[in-house]
């Protein structure tokens, strides 16, 4: 069977406009990471099982990158893609924190010793009788 020209740069213009729409894998070594510590606003206590969310400004469809704080309170958030980040952080006992100061995270950055703090709901509900 013989192939028209027309047909087989039909076919190879196909493949080279799929292989343009694959987004491109970031080098691991251009992967970033963040780690800190959440603790308590009033008295600097370490909190345990703090959920720590670090959330993509800009599109809205990206979902967040998640974890829980360890028992000393440390958190690490790895295998991060580059770009501007804000942070949101959950606990019960305590009011949900949604920071929208941002952080940017440059190709291969590790932010090290970020200190997040959550305020107790009781301490907010005593001062405000």
């Amino acid at each position: 069977m013989i192939r028209s020209p027309a047909f087989i740069f039909c076919g190879l213009l196909a493949v080279s406009q799929a292989a343009a729409q694959v987004p491109a894998v970031p080098k691991p070594e251009d992967r970033c990471s963040v780690e800190g510590t959440v603790v308590n606003a009033i008295n600097g206590e370490p909190l345990k099982s703090a959920h720590v969310k670090l959330v993509l400004k800009g599109p809205k469809d990206e979902p967040p990158y998640v974890t829980t704080t360890n028992s000393a309170g440390r958190f690490l958030l790895d295998d991060l893609d580059r770009g501007r980040y804000y942070f949101v952080l959950e606990r019960n006992g305590f009011i949900d924190w949604n920071h929208e100061d941002s952080i940017t995270l440059a190709a291969g950055q590790n932010l090290r010793d970020r200190t997040l703090k959550m305020i107790c709901a009781c301490s907010f509900s005593e001062t405000n009788r």
